[in-house]
């Protein structure tokens, strides 16, 4: 039995934590005191296989420049990374001026790039969710857990190591 069979919705909450908060929620519906805004519906794509799965329909920019156009990806929540197709983080990589750290495996910035780095967006049934600089941040109070130095700034966007045309059922955010 696929996912999506097992429940009519699926709601995902996330919000910036502390450097001192490691709580996280995974929830079937949703806690009505922790909305702020309007709750946004958007349909499981259309696209097969994808459709049998908990995968949507959009596209993410970097500031104004559109990394990945709209196609279905998955939505997974089994990760503090956002994993995104190769393509895009090629994309990513350049406009953020990031390079690829060995002991962590993700994207290090410097203070100046961290200074420039613009909003990522998140296009999802015509509406666009933005992540802003500081929440593509790994919390450096925890880069020792990941084997990184600690004046650090790493990225959490990185790639799911396959072309956005070669598999529609990889994911589209993954935290």
């Amino acid at each position: 039995m696929h996912k999506k069979q097992l429940f009519r919705r699926l709601g995902v909450f996330f919000s910036p934590a502390s450097s001192g908060d490691t709580t996280d929620e995974f929830t079937c519906g949703y806690d009505a005191s922790k909305i702020t805004e309007s709750i946004n519906y958007v349909p499981i794509t259309s696209i097969y296989p994808a459709n049998t799965f908990w995968d949507i329909d959009q596209s993410i920019s970097y500031g104004h420049t559109t990394i990945l156009s709209k196609t279905a990806r998955m939505v997974d929540s089994g990760t503090p990374n956002i994993l995104i197709a190769t393509d895009a983080f090629t994309k990513y990589q350049s406009a953020t001026g990031g390079t690829m750290e060995k002991a962590t495996g993700m994207l290090a910035i410097s203070s100046d790039q961290y200074d420039k780095l613009s909003p990522l967006y998140f296009n999802i049934g015509g509406v666009s969710y933005e992540l802003t600089p500081n929440a593509q941040i790994w919390p450096r109070s925890l880069n020792a857990a990941i084997g990184g130095t600690a004046d650090v700034i790493f990225l959490v966007v990185s790639y799911i190591g396959c072309s956005s045309r070669l598999v529609t059922n990889l994911p589209a955010f993954v935290f």
